[in-house]
């Protein structure tokens, strides 16, 4: 990357508060082609009351913002296509622009906004008719594209809040220290195959107050390659910030809803983002079973937890003229409800339940067991040949254990994951082996496992500073595989798009349990 001589360049942007008289004024982003209003969500929002102050639906939110079906975290941003939203009417008019900022050491183009000459510094006060409509805001675009790191340290910075002055550990002290762990024995299995790199940890205590302080007075904080964060919203926003200014890369690997890098270049989203893990499920899914027909079970009395996803696979396959199955069952399903499959040993199917929670898979999965036991048991003097019968589920699978993992087994379930959760393997086992050799103590249980994801991450970053002569870029030229994490790393937005992003991992796993015990793991 050429190396530009450092400025700085100022943007002063009026931040108006609205009366419930004026307009409702939403900045706007292009996303592949298609430009969107977009809502940086602020502490103690939530999906309803946002749902009121823009006239939305809670379903409509979801649509667009999947992660928002788990809840909705400070900082994280919410996404409404334009075209679908632009007389959309809201209770409340307040509206902020996101401040700019840029970095003192790349190249910035800025196109500052045009401001209406009133031919006095005075505010006029003007009362108007109600009029809530949603509108595009014109932001300042600010072009930066990041591609790899400048004159930097070959310096992995870890930032976690290691609580060192506690008597005790909590359990989220204890995790954060077992992927610091893990990054240890991945610096020490690569530490004779190539040139140095230094892992340097700070305790950030919890304290994201202290943040600026830190990097201000520490020049290895500013001058680290990449800086891993941990996953409190607030810290990892002021990290990320502070990261900007300096030009250091921020592998943001603990926190799964995070959507920094929507607007910052140097932030990477190593967790594949719903939208995108969507697409690839359904991908993954229609590859996987492209002989079933997809049969979709919900539990009217149940949770329906993964509605999102399932009115995602619906219309993808509307979209090739398929039909999905749809069956609906009270409680508990019987094997009734299921005629269609009964009926038909010899068709090929692939059920997907609305629900990804253990009480609602211990509802339907011994009926599913008996349907396919049923088949096996087909004498060949009938003359049918048993058709395919699958189950399709979800990441919170993988954290079955006891009889619920095998019955998993016993089914031959195929899931959708970020990680490859096999505990049974021999990369899994061997390194576990290490870890506890050189701690006295064994991994904190957790999935994903966190030793595991900080061996990955060590092993990935460390390769990558390696590869690029001290420096850290995303763009690699192929994917990274570990034991439990895949990392190929992706812009989410076209080349002339309004500004230029940060990265996301957009690898995801598709694992199929085998019986007795074992996972064949595909990526996608």
């Amino acid at each position: 990357m050429s190396r530009f001589t450092p400025r700085i360049i100022l943007i002063a942007i009026a931040l108006l508060t609205a009366t419930s008289g004026m307009a409702l004024d939403l900045p706007t982003t292009t996303i592949r082609g298609r430009q969107y209003f977009y809502h940086k969500v602020t502490s103690k929002e939530t999906v309803y009351g946002i749902s009121k102050r823009f006239g939305l639906t809670r379903e409509e939110i979801i649509k667009y913002n999947p992660e928002a079906e788990d809840g909705i975290r400070k900082g994280s941003i919410l996404y409404f296509p334009v075209d679908e939203f632009a007389d959309r009417k809201g209770e409340d008019t307040q509206a902020e622009l996101p401040a700019a900022t840029s970095p003192v050491a790349e190249e910035v183009k800025v196109e500052t906004p045009v401001e209406k000459e009133t031919g006095s510094n005075d505010r006029i006060a003007v009362e108007a008719p109600v009029d809530n409509t949603l509108r595009p805001v014109t932001t300042p675009k600010v072009l930066i594209e990041a591609t790899a790191t400048s004159h930097k340290e070959p310096l992995i910075a870890v930032m976690l809040p290691f609580m060192l002055d506690e008597s005790e550990m909590s359990r989220r002290t204890r995790l954060y220290t077992d992927f610091y762990k893990g990054l240890l024995i991945a610096a020490d299995t690569l530490s004779r195959r190539g040139s140095e790199v230094e892992i340097y940890a700070v305790d950030t205590k919890g304290r994201t107050d202290d943040i600026a302080g830190l990097f201000a007075a520490d020049e290895k904080l500013r001058n680290a390659a990449v800086i891993i964060p941990p996953d409190d919203d607030a810290t990892l926003a002021a990290i990320t910030s502070e990261a900007l200014k300096n030009g250091s890369f921020v592998f943001n690997v603990l926190n799964i809803k995070d959507t920094t890098y929507m607007m910052n270049p140097y932030a990477i989203q190593a967790n594949i983002p719903h939208n995108t893990m969507y697409a690839k499920a359904v991908k993954g899914l229609k590859n996987e079973f492209k002989d079933c027909t997809p049969v979709v079970i919900r539990n009217i009395a149940g949770k329906k937890d993964k509605s999102a996803f399932i009115d995602y696979l619906i219309a993808e396959y509307a979209a090739e003229g398929i039909e999905v199955l749809q069956v609906e069952y009270d409680s508990a399903l019987n094997r009734s409800d299921l005629s269609m499959i009964d009926g038909d040993p010899a068709g090929n199917y692939v059920v997907i339940p609305s629900s990804g929670s253990l009480a609602e898979f211990n509802k339907f999965c011994h009926v599913i067991k008996a349907l396919q036991e049923s088949r096996r048991n087909i004498s060949p003097s009938t003359g049918i040949e048993p058709g395919r019968l699958a189950v399709f589920g979800y990441p919170d699978w993988t954290a079955f254990r006891g009889d619920a993992l095998d019955m998993l087994h016993t089914l031959e379930a195929t899931v959708y994951s970020r990680y490859c959760d096999d505990f049974t393997s021999f990369p899994s086992r061997t390194l576990a082996g290490e870890f506890n050799r050189w701690f006295g103590a064994p991994m904190l249980e957790s999935v994903p496992s966190h030793g595991i994801l900080g061996y990955d991450t060590g092993c990935y970053l460390i390769k990558n500073i390696r590869l690029n002569e001290g420096q850290f870029s995303p763009v690699a030229p192929e994917e990274f595989e570990g034991i439990q994490s895949t990392f190929s790393f992706t812009h989410p937005m076209e080349p002339d798009a309004d500004h230029v992003c940060g990265y996301i991992n957009d690898a995801l796993y598709i694992l199929t349990y085998q019986p007795g015990s074992g996972l064949t793991a595909r990526i996608y």
